[in-house]
């Protein structure tokens, strides 16, 4: 009964011992999967960040090649707009932008500061249309005045006393005055000769036969064998007023640069 006992403890011991070599055998091959598994997906990793950047690197080489050597962009028209047609060619010639050029190189902000040099243009913007076209956007100067000069020319002028152009007559449809000297010759005297006489009541205005500028702070109206020295463009309303009421009283000549002081001569006075 004690033999018995024995040999099956006996086979009990080799049970466990048996069991536990596979589990540690099952361990170690786990393990080892798992080790290969990381090994692969760092390679795999490795494989893709290398064939990522091959391929980073061969769109930059080809945009590069393509921006800068190739055909396909380069500059074969500069359009302008906002402008009349006759503006176009010498804003083009302000631009300067070479033709065949690469597209990319092509300094716009230069080429804006040159067009804005000229006169029609308040404000500029040079664009790359692609992917062969330079675009000029154009706000134009709107003609306000025009100012008869002492060389006898006329400049057209916007309503901030920029000249756009000058010309041999006056247009049509613009008002007129007569720049006296250099100092009425100059912007700030085109702009202060504007605001007169754009504040002029239609009433008054009709009767200007000549309007005079000889300074930003004197601007002088003919009214037919009437003077009216109204001076600056300050205090346009109260000068009107005052204006028409002397006149409707007689005077010949009225001095209102002053307003709440004005000065007048009626016929005859000297």
């Amino acid at each position: 009964m004690a033999a018995r006992t024995t040999i099956v403890g006996d086979r009990s011991g080799r049970a466990s011992t048996s069991a536990s070599t596979s589990a540690s055998t099952a361990a170690a091959v786990t393990a080892q999967e798992r080790f290969d598994r990381r090994i692969r997906a760092r390679r795999r990793r490795a494989w893709q960040l290398g064939a990522a950047l091959a391929v980073v690197t061969l769109m930059t080489v080809a945009g590069w090649w393509a921006l800068w050597r190739s055909d396909w962009f380069l500059v074969e028209s500069v359009v302008v707009t906002g402008v009349e047609e006759r503006w176009e060619a010498s804003i083009r010639a302000a631009a300067a932008v070479p033709m065949s050029q690469p597209l990319v190189e092509v300094d716009t902000s230069a080429a804006e500061r040159s067009v804005s040099e000229v006169g029609i243009v308040r404000e500029v913007r040079v664009v790359r249309s692609w992917p062969t076209t330079i675009s000029i956007e154009v706000m134009p100067r709107l003609p306000v005045l025009a100012a008869q000069q002492p060389d006898g020319d006329v400049a057209v002028v916007d309503r901030d006393g920029a000249v756009i152009e000058v010309v041999p007559a006056a247009p049509e449809n613009l008002p007129r005055v007569l720049a006296a000297g250099e100092a009425g010759a100059s912007q700030d005297a085109y702009r202060s000769a504007w605001r007169v006489m754009s504040a002029l009541p239609d009433g008054l205005l009709s009767q200007v036969t000549t309007a005079t500028v000889s300074s930003a702070d004197l601007v002088t109206l003919d009214l037919g064998d009437r003077t009216v020295v109204w001076g600056g463009p300050g205090d346009a309303e109260l000068k009107a007023s005052v204006v028409e009421a002397l006149l409707d009283s007689g005077a010949q000549y009225v001095d209102v640069s002053a307003p709440r002081s004005p000065v007048t001569r009626e016929t005859g006075d000297s």
